[in-house]
């Protein structure tokens, strides 16, 4: 069987009850137009692609790929090629015309392989076994790419009155197919490792490295040599280290100089190194705030280009002193559900910082507004940010420290 002049390995009829692979009982295909030209010269257009798995009785099997028809082909349910019968260690036909393939008394029967891979709402990923490889597609309602979300809920709560009905409506989801529960990672894999945008974290107490990486492997997913972070590992852009029993982060980018040509984009850029995502910043965060808000009143576009000496002076000197004491750094391994949250407001801004173990593990700071209400009210502000800091840190009991007595 050719494709396009090239041998292809397998192609099988999903309208026939008979044929060795029944493709049509799979979940999905990729649906791509193909054109086959048969022996006789006449051309044939399939549905799409597929892989199986053919079985043999002594256990051995192979992968191969295959084209999906709707009708038979030349009479045939089931055409495979060379490179197929190669994989499956060769065929023998006896005087009763009966097919067996590999070195036993065994014949063949097939399973379609499993899909492997995710598909959501918006998108969808499939793993190919064949060339080791994902392949990621965007879905589109209707061809139009869909606008920006406006919400700001991750979840909508299902009211008491109505939580009968939403769960009845989830079991018909279910039973109807629209649901699919899928799981395919490794039970002591997924207990053993906390994966982040580009790093895995692994407990190596419940699984050891290697075999997170032959996990990856198997789906085609490399990995970088495994760095043990007490020994000195940059994990989630923190450089990251032990000392004294316990480990510690600091920064892992340069500031780099100061930009010889200030605009609010080049500004905010600098701005951006400086702080980047790091949870502890210090002083440096009210700084770059005053930076930003200054850039801000002395240009109207991003590209104006800003000609202030004071400006200029005053990055500078953030710069300075970031090179000679920085305060971005903190405690990494940092645990447990109690904290000390302090809080404060002055007449230009609120802080907050989380205590944990004695050691500060994430600090916030807000410019207030030119219109600032009552530094009462401004004091209750930084109650209510410190207490939601404390939330996100999944902290049970909380200790807070201020030092207005109108709050307390």
């Amino acid at each position: 069987m050719w494709v396009n002049g090239v041998l292809t390995t397998a192609l099988v009829d999903t309208g026939s009850s008979r044929c060795i692979a029944h493709v049509s009982c799979c979940s999905s295909w990729k649906q791509e137009v193909v054109s086959v030209l048969t022996v006789s010269g006449k051309e044939h257009f399939c549905k799409g692609t597929r892989i199986v798995r053919l079985h043999l009785r002594n256990g051995a099997s192979a992968e191969v790929d295959v084209l999906v028809v709707d009708s038979t082909l030349l009479g045939f349910s089931f055409i495979l090629g060379m490179n197929g019968i190669v994989a499956l260690g060769g065929a023998t036909v006896s005087v009763e015309r009966l097919v067996r393939f590999g070195k036993e008394d065994t014949t063949v029967c097939a399973a379609a392989a499993t899909v492997i891979g995710v598909d959501e709402q918006d998108f969808s990923a499939a793993y190919d076994a064949a060339t080791n490889s994902w392949t990621a597609m965007w879905k589109w309602s209707q061809g139009v790419e869909p606008g920006v979300l406006q919400n700001q809920i991750e979840e909508y709560s299902v009211p008491r009155e109505a939580r009968l009905v939403y769960e009845k409506e989830l079991e018909k989801w279910i039973a109807d197919g629209w649901l699919v529960s899928y799981e395919k990672d490794d039970s002591v894999v997924k207990e053993g490792t906390s994966a982040y945008i580009d790093d895995i974290l692994v407990n190596e107490d419940v699984v050891t490295t290697s075999r997170v990486e032959q996990h990856l492997a198997r789906y085609g997913l490399t990995s970088k040599t495994p760095a043990r972070v007490a020994d000195g590992a940059r994990v989630l852009g923190l450089r990251v280290w032990g000392e004294r029993g316990s480990l510690h982060w600091k920064r892992d980018n340069k500031v780099g100089e100061v930009p010889s040509r200030l605009t609010r984009r080049s500004v905010f850029s600098y701005c951006g190194r400086l702080l980047g995502h790091f949870p502890v910043c210090g002083w440096l965060r009210v700084a770059v705030a005053f930076i930003k808000r200054k850039i801000n009143h002395l240009t109207s576009s991003w590209d104006e280009v800003v000609i202030d000496d004071q400006l200029k002076a005053i990055i500078e000197e953030t710069a300075n002193e970031v090179r000679k004491n920085d305060p971005v750094r903190g405690r990494w391994d940092v645990k447990g559900s109690k904290a000390r949250v302090w809080v404060d407001a002055s007449s230009l801004t609120l802080g907050v910082m989380i205590e944990a173990e004695g050691c500060i593990i994430e600090d916030a700071s807000w410019l207030r507004k030119d219109d600032a209400s009552h530094i009462n009210m401004a004091e209750l502000d930084a109650v209510v940010k410190g207490l939601n800091l404390a939330l996100a840190w999944q902290i049970k009991e909380v200790e807070l420290l201020t030092d207005s007595s109108t709050v307390f």
